[in-house]
């Protein structure tokens, strides 16, 4: 079957060192508090699996809203990068690859005075049928990882997160030409 590729990436910087940084986006145990998908289905059955900052490493999710899938890290390079086999079962079926990479910054906020660039990466592709969806989907997928970036940087800053998404269903609306 003939798909069509797409990539893209969003950064932030954290101001807390590397190790820091990395021990939280390689421990799945932490993403309920900044996922930006979980936070829109906060009662979403998860299911982690496997030693924390290891490969093998694994979280699985079962939403109705979020869909259904699993991701697992397949590589650590310490102070670098940690990358994932990202797999949706629902609403379709598709394979990514995902990947953080971390990048040691001086900054003045910062309480130890270094800091860390965090860029979250991802490559995958649509059935060449869907081509028309290719930049709704990069847009979308790159705001959740903008917003879920931000809610890194403040869970590792602040040790806590404000931000809540609150669903209120269907509301009808007038009509439109």
């Amino acid at each position: 079957m003939f798909s069509i590729g797409f990539s893209l990436s969003r950064s932030i910087v954290i101001n807390r060192p590397i190790e820091q940084v990395m021990q939280n986006v390689g421990d799945f145990n932490h993403w309920n508090a900044w996922s930006p998908w979980i936070i829109q289905e906060p009662d979403c059955p998860v299911e982690i699996s496997g030693e924390a900052n290891t490969v093998g490493h694994s979280q699985k999710w079962q939403g109705d809203r979020i869909g259904t899938g699993k991701i697992t890290i397949t590589d650590i390079q310490p102070n670098q990068k940690i990358a994932y086999d990202l797999v949706f079962l629902a609403p379709w079926k598709s394979q990514s690859k995902t990947q953080f990479t971390f990048e040691s910054v001086t900054s003045s906020e910062s309480v130890e005075g270094s800091a860390t660039k965090v860029s979250w990466a991802m490559q995958g592709s649509l059935p060449f049928f869907l081509f028309f969806i290719k930049k709704m989907m990069t847009a979308m997928i790159g705001s959740d990882y903008a917003r879920g970036l931000s809610m890194l940087k403040e869970y590792i800053e602040t040790d806590t997160v404000l931000s809540k998404v609150d669903i209120n269903g269907i509301k009808p609306q007038k009509g439109f030409h």
